[in-house]
């Protein structure tokens, strides 16, 4: 769980670095429409960091539930461990996405 612990603050940090690449889209657009090739290479710098701290911390959940989980139905509960993950992050999508219709 180190590293998920570790992972954490860079994700977040991550975040903060696309919301603001997100504000500043429109000055990397020139007036012809075209958009500036150092705009393209922060995006995807960005999106590379954030799919690296993202799998590691979902290798680091898994190898969390391979540690707990019996040998004997290591397999079954591993995958039930990771389905109430998925649902645990699913409600709040939901949920988000029910607060946008207001």
């Amino acid at each position: 769980m180190n590293v998920y612990l570790k992972s954490i603050p860079y994700r977040l940090l991550i975040g903060i670095v696309i919301a603001f690449i997100v504000y500043f889209t429109p000055y990397f657009i020139d007036q012809d429409g075209k958009v500036s090739i150092f705009y393209y290479i922060i995006v995807l710098s960005s999106f590379l960091l954030h799919q690296l701290t993202m799998y590691s911390m979902f290798v680091a959940v898994m190898a969390f539930f391979a540690r707990i989980s019996d040998p004997l139905f290591g397999g079954t509960n591993m995958t039930l461990l990771n389905t109430l993950t998925n649902l645990g992050g699913a409600w709040a999508n939901t949920a988000a996405l029910w607060m946008t219709d207001f």
